[in-house]
Protein backbone atom coordinates (compact mmCIF):
# COMPACT_ATOMS: atom_id res chain seq x y z
CA UNK A 1 0.00 0.00 0.00
CA UNK A 2 1.51 3.17 -1.10
CA UNK A 3 2.08 5.90 0.76
CA UNK A 4 0.11 9.69 -0.59
CA UNK A 5 3.24 11.06 -1.85
CA UNK A 6 4.14 7.27 -3.41
CA UNK A 7 7.44 7.55 -1.46
CA UNK A 8 7.01 5.02 1.18
CA UNK A 9 5.14 1.50 1.06
CA UNK A 10 3.33 -0.15 3.79
CA UNK A 11 3.29 -4.04 3.47
CA UNK A 12 1.05 -6.65 5.09
CA UNK A 13 2.31 -10.08 5.32
CA UNK A 14 0.97 -13.30 7.24
CA UNK A 15 2.45 -16.42 7.34
CA UNK A 16 0.33 -19.26 8.76
CA UNK A 17 2.75 -21.46 11.41
CA UNK A 18 2.43 -24.98 12.66
CA UNK A 19 0.13 -25.13 15.81
CA UNK A 20 -0.80 -21.32 16.15
CA UNK A 21 2.68 -20.01 15.40
CA UNK A 22 1.60 -17.45 12.81
CA UNK A 23 3.32 -14.69 12.41
CA UNK A 24 1.72 -10.93 11.22
CA UNK A 25 4.03 -8.71 10.32
CA UNK A 26 3.45 -4.83 8.65
CA UNK A 27 6.79 -3.21 6.99
CA UNK A 28 7.72 -0.06 5.36
CA UNK A 29 10.30 0.67 2.79
CA UNK A 30 10.78 3.13 0.25
CA UNK A 31 9.01 2.46 -3.16
CA UNK A 32 11.99 1.75 -5.21
CA UNK A 33 14.00 -0.08 -2.41
CA UNK A 34 14.22 -3.81 -0.88
CA UNK A 35 15.48 -3.01 2.26
CA UNK A 36 12.61 -2.06 4.65
CA UNK A 37 11.77 -2.02 8.34
CA UNK A 38 9.20 -3.44 10.71
CA UNK A 39 6.68 -1.31 11.97
CA UNK A 40 4.61 -4.08 13.33
CA UNK A 41 4.38 -7.69 14.28
CA UNK A 42 1.85 -9.86 16.23
CA UNK A 43 3.41 -13.92 16.89
CA UNK A 44 0.20 -16.30 17.45
CA UNK A 45 -3.22 -17.15 15.38
CA UNK A 46 -4.68 -13.85 13.69
CA UNK A 47 -6.96 -12.79 11.76
CA UNK A 48 -4.99 -11.01 9.43
CA UNK A 49 -8.24 -8.74 7.73
CA UNK A 50 -8.57 -6.87 11.08
CA UNK A 51 -5.46 -5.49 10.97
CA UNK A 52 -6.02 -1.65 9.41
CA UNK A 53 -3.59 0.24 7.93
CA UNK A 54 -4.35 3.82 6.74
CA UNK A 55 -1.76 6.48 5.63
CA UNK A 56 -3.35 9.90 7.69
CA UNK A 57 -0.59 11.84 5.55
CA UNK A 58 2.71 10.56 3.83
CA UNK A 59 5.03 10.62 7.12
CA UNK A 60 1.95 9.47 9.35
CA UNK A 61 1.01 5.80 9.17
CA UNK A 62 -2.27 4.67 11.32
CA UNK A 63 -1.91 0.74 12.50
CA UNK A 64 -4.92 -0.71 14.47
CA UNK A 65 -5.10 -4.29 15.38
CA UNK A 66 -7.18 -6.10 18.32
CA UNK A 67 -5.10 -6.87 21.59
CA UNK A 68 -3.61 -10.43 21.94
CA UNK A 69 -2.61 -10.79 25.69
CA UNK A 70 -1.73 -14.63 25.33
CA UNK A 71 0.58 -13.46 22.41
CA UNK A 72 3.67 -11.15 21.40
CA UNK A 73 2.39 -8.04 19.93
CA UNK A 74 5.19 -5.39 19.10
CA UNK A 75 4.36 -2.18 17.42
CA UNK A 76 6.95 0.64 16.96
CA UNK A 77 7.23 4.53 17.06
CA UNK A 78 8.45 4.99 14.19
CA UNK A 79 9.83 3.35 10.77
CA UNK A 80 11.79 4.52 7.55
CA UNK A 81 11.40 8.01 8.94
CA UNK A 82 7.19 7.51 9.32
CA UNK A 83 5.52 8.15 12.19
CA UNK A 84 3.34 4.78 12.99
CA UNK A 85 0.31 5.37 15.44
CA UNK A 86 -0.49 2.17 17.13
CA UNK A 87 -4.31 2.21 17.70
CA UNK A 88 -5.65 -1.08 19.55
CA UNK A 89 -8.95 -2.18 18.84
CA UNK A 90 -11.78 -2.88 21.85
CA UNK A 91 -12.22 -6.62 22.27
CA UNK A 92 -15.73 -7.95 20.79
CA UNK A 93 -16.65 -8.16 24.47
CA UNK A 94 -16.24 -4.20 24.91
CA UNK A 95 -18.15 -2.96 21.96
Amino acid sequence: MPSPDGETKARLDYQAGFLGRDVLTVTLGKAHSCHCEVAYQHFGPDDFSATDLIWVDSSHLQISYFADRDHIQTCHDTAENIRIECIVKPELSER
